[in-house]
């Protein structure tokens, strides 16, 4: 039950030592979810100035302490460039996806989806790590590192087609994404070289 009992001591003037490994779950970012505490909760001997085993968690008491590590998260924020924002119809453009892992634990299963509009042709695509599908827009990483950045390079011819903001997003990943405010970035252009011609 995730309770550690140290029994039948006998604790001379110089005191005793347990360590011990502890393997930590999955985060849900619950307040405290990491904060550990021990107390002594029986003693054959009174104790001047602590009451045993009555540890409301605030440590008032010199027989209980605790200790915490910070929370463990993953944080993946997508950014998204196009190296020329400003092509002729017909001509190749390359889009950068990025995504990177702010956090301070892997990021595991990652999905961004990036569905290329209509003003584009798909020619090709470039990762650092994973696979992209162009008929479902799912670029997949098995493993985005704390503090790499894993990059998609999408290589599109433009058309004649006035829909041209590329927009990717974070579709999914095993740990939790501590901050949503970074999932999605769009790139666009503006076509150059195009008269508009008025009839009257």
């Amino acid at each position: 039950g995730n309770i550690i009992t140290w029994t039948g001591l006998n604790v001379p003037l110089s005191g005793l030592t347990i360590t011990y490994d502890a393997t930590v779950n999955m985060p849900t970012l619950q307040g405290g979810e990491y904060l550990n505490r021990a107390q002594i909760t029986a003693s054959n001997q009174f104790d001047p100035n602590s009451e045993p085993d009555n540890d409301d968690g605030d440590q008032s008491e010199d027989d209980e302490d605790s200790a915490f590590i910070n929370t463990p998260i993953a944080d993946i924020a997508v950014t998204k460039t196009v190296d020329n924002a400003n092509p002729s119809i017909g001509e190749n453009i390359v889009f950068t996806i990025g995504a990177n892992n702010l956090g301070g634990i892997d990021a595991t299963s990652v999905e961004i989806i990036d569905v290329l509009p209509s003003g584009y042709e798909f020619i090709s695509y470039a990762a650092s790590s994973g696979v992209y599908d162009e008929e479902s827009g799912l670029w997949i990483i098995p493993l985005v590192s704390a503090g790499v950045t894993e990059t998609l390079q999408i290589t599109v011819k433009v058309l004649d087609i006035d829909n041209y903001v590329n927009t990717a997003s974070l579709e999914f990943l095993d740990q939790i994404d501590s901050d949503e405010s970074n999932d999605t970035d769009d790139a666009t252009i503006a076509i150059v070289g195009i008269t508009d011609f008025a009839q009257s």
